[in-house]
Order: structure tokens, then sequence, then C-alpha cells
């Protein structure tokens, strides 16, 4: 009950700080509002931490970069606050952190993120080329090079090269032996890499491999 008091307590501050950021602030106002945010975006309580992040937003409060461990908060409702704040900001979350948010478990959260990073200029086929990149499942993940052919992209070397750092062995050996299908001038450098350092023994023999092939 003392922690329930406690969180409507904050939540209650919080909100008339929102009320009073609606009117030009002083410097100390705004300094206040800052440490609120921060204590709000820790607490226990889904709805504090949610409107903690509604006042991170606030001009002049501009506490974005602690919203992005928000992006794995287990509320559903806490990571679709986040992700709508941070969205909209290249400056605060690479679109490479955002495709991740692609994968969420919740629709919603997927689809802020999607939205966003259409706005930021991403073309659709670019999106879902991330989708699959970011998946947790290997066989999801290796779409990608299947993939590659059939989309418009520009430069296919940035996500071969993507893949070639994934975590799983069997996604940077299938990985080796796309790239053996690139150009040489493009691919040469990053296969020589695996091939002496891939942390795999296996994935480094493929790689020489393919180098051994050329």
């Amino acid at each position: 009950q003392c922690v329930q008091t406690e969180s409507e307590h904050l939540d209650a501050i919080l909100g008339l700080t929102l009320s009073v950021l609606s009117r030009p602030c002083d410097p100390q106002i705004l300094a206040i509002a800052r440490g609120l945010a921060q204590k709000g975006l820790a607490s226990k309580s889904v709805p504090v931490r949610v409107r903690a992040v509604t006042l991170c937003m606030q001009p002049g409060v501009d506490l974005l970069p602690p919203l992005v461990p928000l992006l794995r908060d287990p509320a559903a409702e806490v990571r679709r606050a986040a992700v709508l704040a941070l969205g909209p900001v290249p400056q605060a979350i690479s679109n490479e952190a955002l495709l991740a948010c692609l994968n969420d478990t919740d629709a919603q959260v997927s689809q802020i993120a999607h939205s966003a990073l259409l706005a930021r200029g991403l073309q659709p086929e670019q999106v879902e080329l991330g989708r699959l990149l970011t998946h947790p499942h290997v066989r999801v993940r290796l779409q990608v090079l299947d993939r590659l052919p059939e989309v418009s992209v520009r430069d296919p070397l940035i996500w071969v090269r993507q893949l070639s750092d994934d975590r799983s062995p069997a996604v940077r050996a299938a990985t080796a032996r796309a790239m053996a299908a690139l150009p040489q001038s493009t691919s040469g450098d990053r296969l020589e890499e695996m091939a002496r350092s891939d942390p795999s023994p296996t994935v480094a023999w493929i790689a020489r491999f393919y180098l051994a092939q050329r």
C-alpha cells in the first residue's frame, strides 16, 4: 500500500509539472522537471514511467537519452511511449537501434517504429530488410540474403556486412558464402577479416575457403 501511495503521489507531481511546463519556465524549474522525470523513469509504476516519458519530451527538458533503455521495458505501454518519443529524433536513437523495435511483441510498438523509419526517409523495402535483419530467429535473419536480389537497395554490402557480425555462426557462414558472390573490391576486406578473426573456427575456415577460390 505504501509503494502504491508513493507511486500515485509521484504521478500527481509529474502531472502538475507537465501543467507548469505548458507555460514558459525559468532554468531552475526546468532543472527540477528533469530531476522529477529521471525519478519517474525509475519508478516501479507503469503509469508513472509513461508520464515520465512524456515529461522527458517537453521543450526545455529534452531528456531523451535516458529513454533508450525503456525500449526494452517489460511494459508495452512504456515501450510505446519511448519509441513514440525517440522515433522522430535521429540524434537520440539510430536507425539501426530503431529497426530492432520492428520485432517487438507489441503490435503498436512495431507500427510506431515502422512509421518513424519511413518518416526518416527509409524506403519500405529497407524497413522490411531491417525487420528481418533484427529478428530474434536465425532462420528469419537468413532471409535477408535471399531477399537482397529482389529489392532495390543502393548498396547490398551494407546489409551483408551487418549480417557478417551476426551472433549466430550459421548466419555468418551463410554471409561468407554470399560475400564470395559480390565483387572482390567491395567485399574482399571483410571476408579477409572473417577468415582471420571470426570467433567460430568453422566460419573462419569457410571464409578462407572462399578467399582461396578467388
